[in-house]
């Protein structure tokens, strides 16, 4: 990996949400988190309810701290709603739950009417890890799926939404540890609308560690998703292709 890579500030990728475990302070190993900063902005993440907060922990991923969510409560973290013609979403993500479907984010648009970006993990293998889905109606957006089953691994997941219309496979890229998925359509799955956007619980909980979410809304060419990718993986001293 070129020296370059290896310290790249998202921001300059057009990132406008960076959530990183690894600048969390002011709690302690095991502590439940009220908010997690954004470090592009003033969009932070935060959850109010006891019952539905994640927990901070330490040295979980090669010495790096990590924020994890427990499926059976509920785990959510909300914030504000986007717009976006085309989305991108970078998850350092390892999910240790059976639970067959996992929010890891889901996006709502300003209107509140609609899914602006959704990124989801399926317990089976005819879905693999990755669902995303995006600019649809609850009732009626369009998913695509793919990739193989990962469970209690760490993954560099990278998800985008090339914008222009709903209907699976043909509007989404998808990249594990830097290799691109093979997608296919899914049909109608599940989209949301509300009131806030969250990481986590939203239709579907997730149960696992997330180490960083990193989302942006404008177009990210290939040489800079690779740079967010390698740069992100090095950081928690992950293999990326």
């Amino acid at each position: 990996m070129r020296a370059r890579q290896r310290h790249f500030n998202a921001k300059d990728a057009g990132a406008t949400c960076v959530y990183d475990a690894r600048f969390i302070s002011g709690i302690s190993d095991g502590g439940a988190l009220t908010t997690w900063s954004n470090r592009t902005g003033t969009n932070d993440a935060s959850q109010s309810s006891a019952t539905q907060k994640p927990v901070y922990k330490v040295n979980q991923l090669n010495g790096n701290p990590v924020v994890e969510f427990n499926a059976s409560e509920t785990d959510r973290m909300q914030f504000n709603k986007q717009d976006a013609s085309q989305a991108w979403g970078l998850f350092i993500v390892k999910r240790t739950s059976t639970n067959t479907y996992q929010n890891l984010c889901t996006i709502i648009n300003t209107a509140g009417t609609n899914t602006t970006f959704q990124c989801s993990l399926h317990n089976d293998t005819s879905y693999g890890p990755v669902i995303l889905g995006s600019g649809g109606a609850p009732s009626g957006a369009k998913y695509a799926k793919g990739g193989s089953l990962r469970q209690d691994e760490w993954r560099s997941l990278f998800n985008v939404w090339l914008g222009g219309g709903t209907n699976g496979a043909t509007f989404y890229n998808s990249f594990d540890d830097g290799v691109q998925i093979t997608l296919s359509n899914s049909g109608d799955v599940g989209a949301g609308s509300g009131t806030n956007s969250f990481i986590g619980y939203t239709i579907s909980s997730f149960g696992g560690q997330i180490a960083a979410f990193i989302v942006g809304f404008t177009t990210v060419s290939s040489a800079l998703r690779k740079r967010l990718s390698h740069s992100s993986a090095y950081s928690f001293k992950l293999a990326c292709a």
